[in-house]
């Protein structure tokens, strides 16, 4: 049986919803705005995106956390900082990018912005497991 650092999850589960708040927001949120419909320039439209968010965001967390826990439970048998990024990134590449790529091909976006939908969110999984896979080596 694995010891789990449930601190650290807990961390990285706070980690995570504070790299979403950077994904999201400073570094790509007017593209997501506008992937979503909405005209980042136009603050009654981004205030109505934002409204009821909460729920939304508790849900987030509690999935994030299952997500990270299960991410630590995988990568913690590695010996390594290399064993630990692979173990992350073999996990993004075989389950994240695949489930990603399925879902967003099945929109009804043109392919230009099935791409753009596609690199944000599998660009903010993939930093995601990295850090992951690296601090369960150091702290896990």
């Amino acid at each position: 049986m694995i010891e789990v650092n449930y601190l650290l999850v807990l961390g990285l589960a706070v980690f995570a919803m504070a790299l979403g708040v950077l994904w999201y927001g400073p570094l790509f949120g007017r593209a997501w705005c506008k992937l979503n419909g909405v005209n980042p320039d136009n603050p009654v439209e981004v205030k109505r995106m934002q409204a009821g968010m909460g729920l939304v965001y508790v849900i987030q967390f509690v999935l994030t956390l299952l997500m990270v826990f299960v991410l630590y439970v995988y990568t913690k048998p590695a010996v390594d900082v290399v064993n630990e990024v692979e173990g992350a990134l073999w996990l993004w590449a075989g389950l994240t990018v695949p489930a990603l790529a399925s879902a967003v091909m099945w929109t009804t976006e043109s392919a230009r912005q099935q791409r753009k939908r596609f690199l944000i969110q599998a660009g903010y999984f993939l930093v995601l497991f990295v850090v992951v896979g690296v601090s369960v080596m150091l702290w896990g």
